[in-house]
C-alpha cells in the first residue's frame, strides 16, 4: 500500500508518520549530496536525531561530523560529538551544513542556528 490513500478527490492521508519522517530526512540528505555537502552537523540531539544518526546519510555518502545541542546532558550520540551550536567554530571540526533535526523544535532551532 502507498503511503498516501487516496479516494476519489479526497486529500491525501497519511498513514505512517514515522515512514513519512524517513522519507523526508533521506530526501534531505540527497539534496545534501546532490550539493556537494558532504559533512553536516545536526542540529537538535532529541530522539530524531538519535534515530538518524548515522542512516541514511551514509547511504547517500553525507557523514554527521557532529551534533550540536543547546541542553547537552552527554558526550556524543553513537560516537558522534555533541556540542552547544557555540563551541563549533572553535572545534575544529569542519562542515559544509548544518541540518535541523527535531520533531518539535524546528523553528526555534532555525533561529539559533
Amino acid at each position: 500500500m502507498s503511503l498516501c490513500e487516496q479516494k476519489s478527490h479526497a486529500p491525501c492521508i497519511v498513514s505512517n508518520v514515522d515512514d513519512l519522517r524517513t522519507r523526508l530526512v533521506d530526501h534531505t540528505a540527497i539534496a545534501c549530496a546532490e550539493q556537494g555537502i558532504r559533512r553536516v552537523a545536526l542540529y537538535g540531539g532529541g530522539a530524531h536525531t538519535r534515530r538518524f544518526i548515522r542512516q541514511p546519510w551514509l547511504w547517500r555518502g553525507v557523514c554527521v561530523i557532529c551534533v550540536l545541542d543547546d541542553f547537552i546532558e552527554k558526550t556524543s550520540i553513537d560516537g558522534v560529538p555533541i556540542m552547544r551550536a557555540d563551541q563549533l567554530s572553535s572545534s575544529g571540526l569542519q562542515v559544509d551544513a548544518v541540518v535541523i533535526s527535531s520533531e518539535h523544535d524546528e523553528s526555534r532551532l532555525y533561529q539559533n542556528a
